[in-house]
């Protein structure tokens, strides 16, 4: 790092800190400058007066009489020392503005920077101390374009001006925008001494973040279903053949802490309810609890542990009770490759209606692996998620079924790839894209296929195409409207499980966040 560098983010941080300073004037008051202050001018003053000849005392004094405050006279000083050796240092005037910058003179420092920006606008170093020197006077706009200008001038300054319009923006309270401008630091120079700061503020914002320990969210909309079925258990239930209209609504309590100083916890709950218009039998209720804690265990590595219990109504009847657990580790990966997350998933599920015949019981549990690629892109607010996924499900059948002869027909294997996308679009519009694939292998000969083909023995296999798009933007403070379209096409070789279906909706979102 060299000293300019160091003199740089100095002026940078005494300038930021000190913005509440009045109106960056130069000191007036001469008994602010120190005993030893005062000797030493008087003594460099002295020297250059026997000695006009030598540009290093010229220099000299010059610099000390900017860095005490002393505006008008270190002004002069300059302009003779540039004019008497123009080629002995061509970063003169840039030089004493920076350190009248640091002494409170912000408006003579603006003199200085304006005189060099009149001869070469251009220059980068001149356009970033006069951002510091605006935004120490309290013209911060201005100071956000003149920093934003010097980094396109000169790319070697683009962390610290991206530094000093993060710090811009967090005084303002724009924290989502000073956080993206500090990660771009991290993207773009990862090792050098911007991104200490970047990484010092971006903790300190996480934690000013979890200190905001409690969070609501809550929706509410309508929806058009062409071929009304249950979504959550689609290889289980047959869908129902019609169409209807029905409304949906829900809400969320989330409340988070840190623990330690490598740890967070969060707890909540949720509950989700849809009413449909003709289709009564198929109105849910469902409440979910759910815990997550993860852990910095090493600088680019967090472990994370998901837990859920959920109870599910259909029709205001019990229908299902279950839970997860979810173990995970993330990974940051090095550059601008974002993250790569692995994890386990264990689920126990039991229904509580009693079945027909034994292969069609589906209590069981459920074990599974998972693997997901998150990438954050250039555009603020915008990334891809890619992941693929295994489970294995096994009911409670009995082996045999019994007097029937089949084994449960909802033992099964699930090969899952899915693609998520998040895009920030013009005019505050955000786009959420989701395709997946999913590839269900069942283990067993099929029972319901057997009675519908009067004695056929077919072991299931089900192909499903899913997708959802979705336009949402804010529409007042913490309101915002979604409108989406979601589809599925499911390809059995079970007739009965074979349909596809397409979903219209709007929604209205509130959280506090």
């Amino acid at each position: 790092m060299t000293r300019r560098t160091v003199h740089r983010l100095l002026a940078l941080v005494l300038a930021l800190v000190s913005s509440g300073a009045s109106g960056g004037a130069a000191r007036a008051d001469p008994t602010v400058a120190t005993e030893a202050d005062r000797v030493a001018l008087e003594r460099l003053q002295a020297a250059v007066s026997a000695h006009p000849e030598d540009p290093d005392l010229a220099w000299a004094h010059a610099r000390r009489l900017a860095s005490v405050g002393e505006a008008a006279r270190a002004i002069r000083a300059t302009r003779r020392f540039v004019s008497r050796w123009p080629k002995r240092r061509p970063a003169a005037r840039t030089e004493i503005a920076a350190l009248l910058i640091e002494a409170g003179a912000a408006i003579p420092a603006l003199t200085l920077l304006d005189e060099i920006l009149a001869e070469d606008p251009d220059s980068a170093e001149a356009r970033f101390y006069r951002g510091l020197a605006l935004r120490r006077t309290a013209r911060v706009a201005e100071a956000d374009r003149e920093f934003e200008m010097a980094g396109r001038l000169q790319p070697s300054l683009m962390p610290e001006a991206l530094l000093a319009r993060a710090l811009g923006l967090f005084e303002q309270r724009r924290e989502e925008e000073a956080v993206d401008l500090l990660r771009e630091i991290l993207r773009i120079d990862p090792t050098g001494d911007s991104a200490l700061r970047a990484r010092l503020l971006l903790r300190q914002d996480e934690l000013l973040r979890l200190s905001r320990s409690w969070r609501l969210d809550a929706y509410a909309g309508y929806e058009w279903d062409d071929n009304v079925t249950l979504e959550s258990s689609e290889n289980q239930v047959l869908p129902s053949g019609r169409e209807d209209h029905l409304g949906i609504w829900g809400l969320a309590a989330t409340w988070r802490t840190p623990f330690h100083e490598k740890g967070t916890l969060t707890l909540g709950y949720r509950y989700d309810q849809t009413l449909h218009h003709d289709l009564d039998d198929f109105d849910l209720i469902n409440n979910t609890i759910f815990v997550s804690t993860s852990w910095a265990w090493l600088p680019r590595v967090r472990l994370q542990l998901d837990a859920t219990v959920y109870n599910v109504l259909q029709d205001l009847d019990a229908e299902l009770t279950g839970g997860s657990l979810r173990p995970g580790v993330a990974f940051a990966l090095p550059d601008d490759w974002g993250a790569l997350r692995l994890l386990a998933r264990f689920e126990g599920v039991e229904f509580h209606d009693d079945t027909a015949f034994e292969p069609f019981e589906r209590d069981g549990f459920a074990a599974g692996l998972g693997i997901e690629h998150f990438l954050p892109l250039r555009t603020k607010g915008s990334w891809i998620s890619t992941s693929g996924s295994w489970k294995r499900t096994l009911t409670q059948a009995e082996p045999g079924g019994g007097s029937d002869g089949f084994d449960g027909d909802f033992d099964f294997d699930s090969w899952r790839l899915r693609e998520l996308a998040n895009l920030a679009l013009p005019f505050d519009v955000e786009a959420r894209i989701e395709a997946s694939y999913t590839h269900d292998r069942y283990l067993n000969d099929n029972l319901s296929h057997a009675i519908a083909t009067l004695g056929g023995l077919r072991k299931r296999e089900d192909d499903i195409l899913s997708g959802r798009i979705s336009l949402s933007r804010p529409i007042a403070g913490h309101v915002r409207i979604e409108v989406y379209w979601r589809g599925t096409r499911r390809i059995s070789n079970v007739d009965l499980f074979d349909y596809d279906k397409q979903t219209l909706g709007v929604l209205l979102r509130v959280s506090t966040e």
